[in-house]
């Protein structure tokens, strides 16, 4: 198990003004150095600000400087947490991801139970932008629609402040620890009590070495987020445990109820969460998951429906080049839909890639993405209601 990020909340201002996380620095070396004195190696460290609700047209120089401040401060990453929707905000949204290599952005469709027309249209034509405006579409990686999403999740995109003191939260690369506890002839049972053993143990290591030091700082210690996010090797799949704990492939009929099972025991585990805490199936980061895609056995239709007991939605999935605005706001509308009737956190990562056409191979010069085949798959019409403007409750 790694750790994939320690995140940090905080609300540097309009600067954004380092001086407003000045120990910064040498949080982040501790921190480093304790969680690799316990084995643990940290693979990033994320800076994640509060919504933005400046104008748009202010974004794309206010996140080159949130990236500097950022680098300044010790930090890998940076999110600028969700845009406000509106006129010129999906261009602006682009040109940020285009004029940047380290800042995360999101665009929220769904709260409550409510979904946001006017951000779902701003969304699904970022999205078509980003593709078209950097190399093979993978700008894309760093920007999500998020629906229900509370502040404190340590994972980037999703990830922003709540505007209070500084907050730390985890998250977790810990794939691995299923694939390890679901293997052998034992009983389901057997196999989860053994995993879910595990994932407390972790957590609550994790919890001991961050949350003295958070305090001693002055900051607030949220929690890990448990979910098992993967790496794409199969010892750190979170297809491949699918595939040990059921027996059949990931996709396959049952997959629901092993997501289910999955995400219901990490929600009820009694120690300091934080996050989605819950399964996610991010296509591209796992080699079994892009191997079921590319095979058509986990389409994008499944992904969704497992979503409804994952926690997470669709994740870095690809899709061909002249997918259309109507269908990515169908997309986005079905998962802020699901979101606003379970009342739970959803997000879409989608990466539409240029050239990419159903057979092609999808590959990635990137540690973190696996390589993949798009399938053929049906593309019924979307669905194109003429939107006012404001929220619709489902």
């Amino acid at each position: 198990m790694k750790v994939r990020s320690v995140t940090v909340g905080a609300d540097l201002g309009d600067g954004p003004d380092p001086a407003r996380l000045a120990t910064a620095p040498e949080f982040l070396r501790t921190v480093r150095e304790r969680l690799a004195g316990a084995g643990l190696e940290v693979q990033t460290t994320r800076l994640a600000l509060p919504r933005y609700n400046r104008p748009a047209g202010r974004l794309a120089d206010f996140g080159r400087r949130a990236e500097e401040t950022a680098a300044a401060l010790g930090f890998d990453y940076v999110s600028v947490g969700p845009v406000a929707a509106g006129e010129g905000a999906a261009e602006a949204i682009a040109e940020l991801i285009a004029g940047t290599e380290r800042v995360f952005a999101a665009v929220e469709v769904a709260r409550g139970r409510a979904v946001d027309l006017p951000a779902v249209e701003t969304a699904a034509r970022a999205i078509k932008l980003i593709a078209a405006r950097t190399a093979a579409g993978f700008g894309n990686l760093r920007f999500a629609a998020l629906a229900n999403c509370p502040p404190g999740i340590p994972f980037l995109p999703a990830a922003y402040h709540d505007g209070g003191s500084p907050a730390v939260s985890v998250a977790l690369e810990a794939a691995d620890l299923a694939v390890e506890a679901f293997g052998g002839d034992r009983a389901l049972e057997g196999k989860l009590a053994a995993w879910e053993a595990a994932v407390k143990g972790m957590v609550g290591r994790v919890g001991r070495l961050v949350r003295p030091l958070a305090a001693r700082f002055g900051w607030r210690y949220l929690g890990a987020d448990p979910t098992p996010a993967p790496f794409p090797e199969t010892g750190a799949s979170i297809g491949a445990a699918l595939e040990r704990l059921g027996g059949g492939e990931a996709g396959g009929p049952g997959t629901l109820f092993l997501s289910a099972v999955i995400t219901g025991r990490l929600r009820r585990l009694r120690v300091r969460k934080a996050g989605f805490s819950g399964l996610m199936l991010p296509i591209l980061e796992d080699n079994v998951l892009a191997r079921r895609f590319g095979e058509g056995k986990l389409p994008l239709a499944a992904v969704l429906a497992f979503s409804a007991v994952c926690g997470t939605g669709l994740d870095v999935v690809p899709l061909p080049e002249d997918v259309t605005e109507a269908e990515l706001r169908g997309i986005l509308l079905d998962v802020a839909a699901l979101s606003a009737v379970l009342q739970k956190p959803l997000t879409a990562r989608l990466m539409p890639v240029p050239g990419l056409k159903p057979g092609g191979e999808v590959r990635f010069d990137f540690p973190y993405f696996a390589d993949a085949r798009l399938p053929d798959f049906p593309r019924p019409a979307a669905h194109r209601p003429r939107f006012g403007s404001g929220r619709l409750e489902v």
